[in-house]
């Protein structure tokens, strides 16, 4: 037997299916290459709509990032540079 997992929309009071993850782009310069960082979360068509970059990057949240890159020897993005992409739940 064949069974169907919808995921739904993980915003508080919303039973809608969730079709979205949101990805930040981050950037270190303008002319530096992207590095993509998954949000481990999944929101509906409207959710998606009204998110915006600073919905997901609290100071706790840049505080791991920044740490991350650190701890890779990388540089470090700059929050004014990160936007917002979207990729589609298959």
């Amino acid at each position: 037997m064949e069974t169907s997992h919808t995921l739904i929309c993980q915003r508080k009071g919303c039973d809608r299916p969730a079709l979205w993850h949101p990805i930040l782009s981050l950037r270190v310069h303008l002319d530096h290459p992207l590095a993509l960082a998954k949000i481990p979360l999944a929101l509906c068509d409207d959710h998606k709509r009204s998110t915006k970059v600073e919905d997901l990057l609290c100071d706790e949240g840049w505080a791991a990032i920044s740490t991350e890159f650190a701890s890779r020897g990388h540089a470090l993005p700059h929050r004014e540079l990160t936007t917002l992409a979207w990729e589609m739940i298959s």
